[in-house]
């Protein structure tokens, strides 16, 4: 059996080949999607034991998390600003766009990829830490901007990274 490793310069039409996935499911998705979901499947299939732990290499993981990271929405204005630092690489080439650095850096970052307004009540009945900072917005807003967002604090109830998508 041929061992496929998938990374940023492997030829995808290798990967749909040797997964032998249907037309549709590439067209729809994309090669380099079908590429890291068929390592994903290839890896899940070693065992049929549910609490049995999966092991891949670090840039495969990261190229999966990108696939879903294109789901989430980046403010490209808002990023420039709030992120002097990426402005900066952005104006020498270093980036395509905002989002092009989110997907490859800012998100493992910690970095905020567009404006999230915090529901105030929320957040501090479910932070109770935050309870000193009551009746300030913008105080709030602030903890969860520098704090709050890094430490997987949810600004609402239901919010989700992606929920902005599409």
């Amino acid at each position: 059996m041929q061992q496929l490793w998938v990374n940023a310069a492997m030829p995808s039409e290798a990967a749909v080949q040797l997964f032998s996935l249907p037309d549709a499911i590439v067209k729809h998705v994309g090669l380099r999607q079908c590429a890291l979901y068929g390592a994903l499947a290839r890896e899940f299939s070693k065992t049929d034991d549910p609490k049995s732990p999966v092991s891949m290499p670090r840039q495969l993981f990261r190229d999966l998390l990108s696939v879903a990271l294109e789901a989430v929405v980046v403010d490209e204005e808002w990023y420039k600003e709030k992120y002097p630092d990426f402005y900066a690489q952005l104006v020498h080439g270093n980036f395509e766009s905002a989002k092009d650095h989110y997907i490859r850096y800012g998100f493992f970052e910690d970095r905020i990829p567009h404006p999230i307004k915090i529901d105030p009540e929320f957040y501090t009945r479910e932070y109770p830490d935050t309870r000193r900072l009551a009746g300030d917005v913008a105080a709030l807003q602030e903890h969860f901007e520098s704090y709050g967002f890094k430490e997987g604090r949810l600004p609402y109830a239901g919010w989700r990274l992606s929920a902005h998508a599409i």
